[in-house]
């Protein structure tokens, strides 16, 4: 399987490996009336959040859908929306990538990532997944992000949350699903 890891992929690792190997397969399925409800209600509140960020901001500090190259990186733009961080193993895209404070290969600036979600209440797979993130985009600015920010349930609510991205327990979850991509057989 020479698949690109992509957050889907991510995202279904994270609930369950078999999950994530058929994603990184290509196999798609027929969803759920619990996972289509999931996702609509994820995507209201994906539209409220946006809007909360972007009303912070001018219009010329953020970008929309940019793949993040190191040009676009370096202009230093204060929000990246619906950005595309792809190499050779990835192809994630991050609801939000905010500039904050703080030195990395592309000048005095770094960004963070910031993840959108339907649940009412943050978990610990969120903070995985926003750490496994933060892995991403560290390989790509050269800093590892310190932070990360989470925009969740129907009222918008933000929680701050402090980056491990390199634990040892969130490097084991992105070997994990490295193996995955390279396995022939699904695992057990």
């Amino acid at each position: 399987m020479a698949t690109k890891i992509t957050r889907e992929v991510i995202e279904s690792a994270l609930h369950c490996r078999y999950k994530g190997h058929l994603k990184l397969a290509g196999e798609q399925g027929n969803p759920s009336d619990y996972d289509q409800l999931m996702r609509e209600s994820c995507e209201r509140a994906r539209q409220a959040a946006i809007a909360k960020v972007v009303v912070q901001h001018k219009e010329n500090e953020v970008l929309w859908g940019p793949a993040v190259a190191p040009a676009v990186l370096r202009r230093g733009v204060s929000l990246l929306l619906d950005a595309v961080v792809e190499d050779e193993e990835f192809c994630v895209c991050f609801d939000v990538l905010q500039r904050v404070a703080g030195s990395s290969r592309f000048g005095d600036f770094h960004y963070i990532p910031v993840l959108f979600h339907g649940a009412e209440k943050p978990t610990r797979k969120l903070k995985a997944l926003l750490e496994l993130l933060g892995l991403v985009l560290g390989r790509v600015q050269g800093r590892q992000p310190g932070w990360g920010v989470l925009i969740y349930g129907r009222s918008g609510a933000v929680k701050r949350f402090r980056l491990k991205p390199n634990a040892q327990q969130t490097r084991r979850a992105m070997e994990a699903i490295k193996e995955l991509q390279e396995a022939e057989a699904p695992p057990i």
